[in-house]
């Protein structure tokens, strides 16, 4: 621009430059620009800028502003792109400039928000992760979130307390806050709205394609059912007592799991008030058992014993290469029904062919024809639907065999962050015997016999021989897990 000038033997008054987009008009330079021509009124003549996309790149809002300037005795002129605006033909010219940048930002804009759905709908987070979990990108570098464990437990908790019903959230937020949560209280409150945290996510409406809830491929940090539950609550409604899970229940989560090393009876558990007024939780028997033990003790031997039940990254590849290898020759009946239901497709497309060619050589009637037509693509659209589930079952079945290996990797990560209807699910599943806690480790009676094999060929590929796991029938005829120190529950 100084160059142009100078060439030009045009007087340089002063420069601007801005570093914002030419979007709109509200930029710092340009706001300086204008009360200097305001102060300088009928001084400077010409607003030379380098093309009209370095004006603005909104055209309604240029013309608004030419006008504006040529009332302080002002023209512009781009140097790339020179009219002479006394001729009347030209302004059809700077009619171009102006609306070219609008319609380039408008097909970009659209671009970017298509996008941003085929991302969503795919089950992909292309935001900034929300409080409880951190961006990540995976292999073939789209936007993931993964769980934050220091931030996630906050989240947990916070749902989990709110459900009990026995606290409102303002109570919840306080609670957290003085363990260390740095949500803002707005921001919390919209955390407990966000149905992100169950595994779902919102795909807002574009044009004719309507908004929907997709499942996430991130991990959920709490159940749908437990989302439900403080959202009825949240609304001010009465949730049903089936659905509420009290304090106890969220800090005795093992109840029904564990057994009585004395009589062999299952624990129960409650909670004592101690002179600080701080509540303490204890798994105690009962009918004259004296068996007591805090609850911390043995959360903290089942999540140590859940860690030694982790299986190696070699072994989760191994697992994986196992279970495809079996699906894929399980999987020969459904590759032959999908085969078969394109053949059945394929008919019926020549069938409506030959009944056009039929009504065009006057064979069949309007109405006939009509009439089959409806035959033919109801039939062509089930065996649609039928192909869509096919394929999709096809493509969930990888996805829950992705996420069994990771959390096979780390079971204890898992349980951890886990809400309490999950922590049983896990501790359920894994381990269809009881647990037994003598005062310092903790024992099962037996676990998945799924888990055991995975286990046995994971510690041998680690050449793990004096820590393998295995069965060991002591005297009271129960079995019992066990590997060697510093492998000890």
């Amino acid at each position: 621009l100084s160059d142009y000038c100078i060439k030009r033997n045009i007087e340089l008054v002063k420069h601007f430059q801005d570093d914002h987009s030419a979007k709109t008009f509200n930029r710092p330079a340009f706001t300086e620009l204008l009360d200097f021509l305001k102060a300088n009124k009928r001084k400077v003549d010409t607003l030379f800028v380098t093309n009209w996309s370095r004006f603005s790149r909104d055209a309604t809002d240029s013309y608004a502003m030419l006008r504006k300037l040529r009332k302080l005795g002002v023209e512009v002129q781009a140097i790339d792109q020179p009219l002479d605006l006394s001729v009347p033909e030209n302004k059809i010219m700077l009619a171009f400039y102006l609306s070219s940048p609008e319609v380039e930002n408008d097909r970009r804009s659209i671009n970017i928000i298509r996008g941003l759905r085929k991302a969503k709908k795919e089950g992909y987070w292309p935001r900034a992760a929300p409080y409880g979990y951190r961006n990540l990108r995976d292999e073939s570098l789209k936007a993931i979130i993964e769980p934050n464990e220091a931030k996630a437990k906050f989240v947990v908790e916070a749902f989990e307390t709110v459900a009990t019903g026995v606290y409102d959230t303002h109570q919840v937020f306080k609670l957290l806050k003085g363990k260390g949560m740095t949500l803002a209280r707005s921001a919390f409150y919209d955390m407990l709205k966000n149905r992100v945290y169950a595994g779902k996510i919102w795909v807002p409406s574009f044009k004719d394609e309507p908004s929907e809830w997709v499942d996430g491929i991130h991990t959920p940090l709490i159940t749908e059912e437990l989302f439900s539950t403080v959202q009825t609550i949240l609304s001010g409604k009465t949730v049903p007592r089936t659905q509420v899970k009290g304090r106890n229940d969220i800090e005795l989560h093992l109840r029904g799991h564990l057994i009585c090393p004395s009589c062999e009876k299952k624990l129960t558990g409650s909670g004592s008030l101690g002179r600080a007024k701080v509540r303490y939780y204890y798994y105690h028997c009962r009918d004259g058992c004296k068996v007591r033990y805090k609850a911390d003790e043995i959360h903290k031997s089942v999540k140590r014993l859940l860690g030694n039940l982790s299986i190696t990254p070699n072994a989760k590849k191994l697992y994986l290469e196992v279970v495809k290898d079996v699906l894929k020759n399980t999987g020969v009946d459904k590759t032959q029904r999908i085969k078969a239901v394109k053949l059945q497709i394929e008919k019926v497309d020549k069938r409506l062919e030959k009944l056009q060619e039929l009504i065009l050589d006057g064979e069949i009637t309007p109405s006939d024809y009509s009439e089959m037509k409806a035959v033919c693509l109801k039939k062509k659209e089930g065996l649609n639907t039928e192909l869509q589930a096919l394929n999709k079952d096809g493509d969930k079945l990888k996805e829950y065999i992705e996420k069994a290996a990771d959390f096979l990797i780390n079971i204890e990560s898992f349980y951890e962050r886990a809400g309490t209807s999950l922590k049983k699910k896990v501790i359920g599943s894994t381990f269809p015997g009881k647990l037994v806690f003598d005062g310092s480790k903790c024992r099962t009676m037996g676990i998945n016999i799924a888990l055991e094999h995975i286990l046995h060929v994971s510690n041998a590929l680690e050449n793990k021989k004096t820590g393998s796991f295995y069965n060991k029938e002591n005297k009271s005829g129960k079995v019992e897990i066990r590997g060697i120190e510093p492998r000890t529950f």
